[in-house]
């Protein structure tokens, strides 16, 4: 799995580099742990690319969203494909997760 990440101002945009079934949740955490570990608390994750998630991959990002928040940070999602948008609000996690469709939006999101 190829994993970029960009910083803007205090937030870090994650985003997959090539289109993907996101299986395995390791790989991500790995990379969001390191950015953690150097004080980052704002992540965007951008699931253009994502277009299927396991449900290991989804329970990660719930206990990434739940951690940060302890921490004072924030995890929003933005241009998820619609089979991953279906699976958010099957699971009714749209309540909690903020989705955007654009990056420009969410980025403000975070201002």
């Amino acid at each position: 799995m190829l994993i970029k990440v960009e910083d803007h101002n205090a937030v870090a945009v994650v985003s997959f580099e090539v289109e993907e079934h996101f299986n395995d949740p390791e790989p991500l955490r790995q990379v969001i742990s390191e950015r953690m570990d150097a004080g980052c608390k704002d992540f965007l994750l951008d699931l253009e690319n994502i277009v299927y998630m396991s449900s290991s991959s989804l329970g990660f990002i719930i206990t990434l969203y739940q951690q940060l928040k302890k921490q004072g940070g924030r995890l929003k999602l933005m241009r998820a494909q619609p089979s991953v948008s279906n699976l958010i609000e099957i699971t009714r996690l749209d309540r909690i997760l903020e989705m955007f469709d654009d990056p420009e939006t969410a980025l403000r999101s975070f201002e």
